[in-house]
């Protein structure tokens, strides 16, 4: 049965401020991941953090909510990742080829995520499952900067950005499916990524136009802009 709302009591004064929220955070998210939504009580949470439970009530309304920001917050982190790799200089190929790799060696932590958010989705609300949404969407949306980029050098045939991303996020979550170990040997999870990258850049190749050099034209010497 899903915990009510409380109405938030006043904590001691050494229970109050930033870093004890950041400090219920950090347990929710540990516990969360490990128990599932259910399997987690603000009590628990309460005691492993050597609070009151009025305390956490004072930073977190419910669990539901307290939920939605610990989760929230590891994939924050997951965006930061990828946002690294996919910055790096180097064909896009390179670093899409990267994503995949860091996304695959680790599969269980890739599945648990979806695992968890689907089974708490019934104690969720639209607010609160947004929140949770937004992290995917950062992800899409930095995918398909990487491909338009790519798109813009001719690396890429024409093709919509968006459609893309999605697409090749869509091969790696699959390839997460297969992969059941934990953590995954980084040769295995470079071959796993090496097959993404084979079906996913090669249905994208650029087969009509020459590729551009470090110059900015084409390999040819035409210019990349006048199709």
């Amino acid at each position: 049965m899903a915990e009510r709302e409380r109405r938030p009591g006043r904590p001691r004064s050494c229970e109050q401020g930033v870093p004890t929220a950041e400090k219920i955070l950090a347990v929710a998210e540990e516990l969360f991941l490990q128990r599932g939504y259910d399997g987690v009580s603000t009590d628990t949470v309460a005691e492993r953090c050597g609070l009151t439970k009025a305390a956490v009530y004072y930073h977190f309304p419910s669990k539901a909510e307290l939920f939605t920001q610990a989760i929230s917050r590891a994939l924050q982190r997951v965006c930061e990742q990828i946002d690294a790799i996919l910055e790096q200089p180097g064909p896009v190929r390179d670093r899409l080829f990267g994503v995949a790799c860091s996304r695959l060696q680790y599969p269980y932590a890739y599945e648990s995520f979806y695992q968890l958010i689907q089974n708490a989705l019934p104690h969720l609300s639209k607010e609160q499952v947004s929140t949770l949404q937004l992290p995917q969407q950062r992800l899409v949306q930095a995918v398909a900067d990487a491909l338009f980029e790519a798109l813009v050098w001719r690396e890429i045939r024409d093709v919509d950005p968006q459609f893309a991303a999605r697409a090749f996020i869509t091969l790696v979550w699959m390839e997460t499916n297969r992969l059941s170990m934990h953590p995954v040997p980084q040769d295995e999870a470079q071959a796993a990524a090496q097959r993404v990258m084979d079906l996913f850049w090669w249905g994208l190749a650029n087969v009509n136009r020459p590729p551009v050099d470090a110059t900015g034209f084409n390999q040819d010497g035409s210019d990349p802009g006048r199709g």
